[in-house]
């Protein structure tokens, strides 16, 4: 019987074990999901759904804004097309930091 409890466990967390062997950057969401959402089979399915899935890659730099901290504004005009550097070339441009206000 106990042994039954400790399978059904494991499977219960099967989500979570794949996110994490995958190395998912939602990997805490993704354990909050499967306590939450997979008791039932529509949840558990789609909390392992998304383990098995990468999120979509971000097209610009994270940078989160709050009072006082700094953000960015634009990427560097070259941002698309960026080249290792070699011998002689010129530094990259780096992006423009504006302080915000605080209220």
């Amino acid at each position: 019987m106990e042994v039954a409890i400790c399978l059904l466990f494991v499977a219960y967390l099967a989500p979570f074990a794949v996110a994490a062997r995958r190395e998912h950057e939602r990997l805490g969401w993704i354990l909050v999901a499967n306590l939450l959402l997979g008791w039932t089979l529509v949840g558990w399915i789609a909390v392992l759904w998304w383990a098995l899935h990468p999120a979509p890659p971000r097209e610009e730099p994270a940078v989160r804004l709050r009072r006082g901290h700094l953000r960015l504004l634009e990427p560097p005009p070259d941002a698309q097309r960026v080249r290792p550097l070699r011998t002689g070339d010129a530094p990259r441009p780096r992006p423009r930091l504006l302080r915000t206000r605080s209220r």
